[in-house]
């Protein structure tokens, strides 16, 4: 019997915060279709049916009917014909975001900071090998930790947060990851759009107290960023935004948004960039910080830095996410640590493991680091052409173990 599969909403599996008021739909048919019938619904109500179109078009199917409002779920479903014989009904599903700034009612929030330096660095300083002369810990500062307290009623039945920052952020809610992807917004061109990310938290979300994290660094718009890793780019401060809304059962609904009630600290890090790296302390996580009955009385207050929500738009993609776990294909052991080879070039973190080996050292310190090709090339004894680092994207690491005792497997 033919079938119809894989009905997407703008190139996107049943997405949530969709920007847009006119979607488009696409399926793949397993017979020479020759009409369709598609329907979209909000609830029992009807806001587009097609009818039977006959044409053997299934990609990026126009939305024609009722206005669609922001912040709503919606369902879809189309079926296909081929010759007399109709296909069953394949259903999906999609969440319109804010559509309009008018949406918006939280304010920017800046934590206490100090301005990033700002370093600007020529390609021909860059071929001369001129840059930076004092260590990362003189010249980079720290990412933030924000939260926020709300409490949430009895019978709710949908929560969705929207988030965005000028800087590289991650969300929790409750102590959990609001969603899989890492360095969100991304990078973007801020002065014209900042992407805004929306994630369904509402089986994050209990009855009474709740609390929502945000854990804060310079990312694209303050770090270093380019071959030459130029600072500050588009701004010497960071700062988020975000609205959580949320809808019971009663079909009341609730707004909490970014604003003055906000608390902050610097966290675990002494420095995070996308181009040096970070330096992070494990035993300096805050406990539980990102948790209802946390003590947040000697965090800092946050700034309100205006409401600009004309840049603000839906994120329009796939986000960054972890794929894969790929475990080293050899470690060389040398005088300064071990040189760890991933056998492919690779953008991503390092995992040292078994994790007990260093549970309960309290002087356990791990050094990681990219290596220039040609330094790695003789720990290695091998040709300069076998390894290859580029940017962020790296096949070699370079460790040095302090004090961690038993030998170590690497994965990434």
């Amino acid at each position: 019997m033919s079938a119809v599969h894989d009905l997407r909403v703008e190139y996107l599996q049943s997405p949530i915060g969709i920007g847009t008021r006119t979607p488009r739909f696409s399926w793949i048919a397993d017979h020479a279709q020759d009409a369709y019938e598609l329907v979209v619904t909000a609830g029992d109500r009807v806001v587009w049916h097609t009818g039977v179109v006959e044409s053997a078009e299934s990609s990026l199917i126009d939305y024609a009917g009722e206005r669609l409002a922001s912040n709503t779920a919606y369902r879809c479903r189309v079926r296909s014909r081929a010759g007399d014989a109709w296909t069953d009904w394949v259903t999906s599903a999609f969440d319109t975001g804010l559509l309009d700034a008018d949406d918006w009612v939280a304010s920017w929030v800046e934590p206490a900071q100090q301005d990033a330096v700002v370093e600007r660095w020529s390609i021909v300083d860059w071929i001369r090998g001129l840059g930076p002369q004092t260590p990362p810990e003189e010249r980079l500062r720290p990412p933030q930790l924000l939260r926020q307290q709300f409490v949430v009623r009895e019978e709710l039945v949908r929560a969705r947060l929207y988030a965005t920052a000028r800087g590289v952020y991650s969300a929790f809610v409750n102590g959990r990851p609001a969603d899989d992807q890492v360095l969100a917004p991304g990078s973007d061109s801020y002065e014209h759009r900042i992407s805004v990310q929306c994630y369904d938290v509402t089986a994050a979300l209990v009855e009474g107290e709740n609390v929502l994290g945000v854990a804060l660094a310079d990312g694209w718009w303050a770090g270093r960023l380019g071959l030459t890793g130029s600072s500050a780019q588009f701004g010497t401060r960071t700062s988020a935004i975000w609205q959580l809304h949320l809808e019971y059962v009663d079909r009341t609904t609730e707004v909490t948004a970014s604003g003055a009630d906000v608390r902050s600290t610097t966290g675990p890090w002494a420095y995070a960039d996308l181009f040096v790296g970070e330096h992070y302390d494990r035993r300096a996580v805050p406990t539980a910080w990102d948790r209802a009955g946390f003590d947040d009385g000697e965090w800092m207050p946050v700034a309100e830095v205006g409401r600009d929500h004309d840049v603000l738009r839906s994120f329009i993609g796939e986000p960054i996410r972890r794929v894969l776990k790929r475990a080293a294909v050899e470690v060389v052991e040398t005088p300064e640590g071990a040189i760890v080879d991933f056998g492919q070039v690779i953008a991503g973190r390092v995992r040292r493991g078994p994790r007990d080996q260093l549970r309960g050292r309290p002087r356990a310190r791990l050094r990681l680091h990219r290596r220039r090709a040609a330094v790695l090339a003789r720990a290695l004894g091998v040709s300069r052409n076998r390894v290859r680092v580029s940017g962020d994207n790296h096949r070699i690491q370079s460790l040095t173990a302090i004090d961690t005792g038993a030998p170590a497997a690497y994965s990434h």
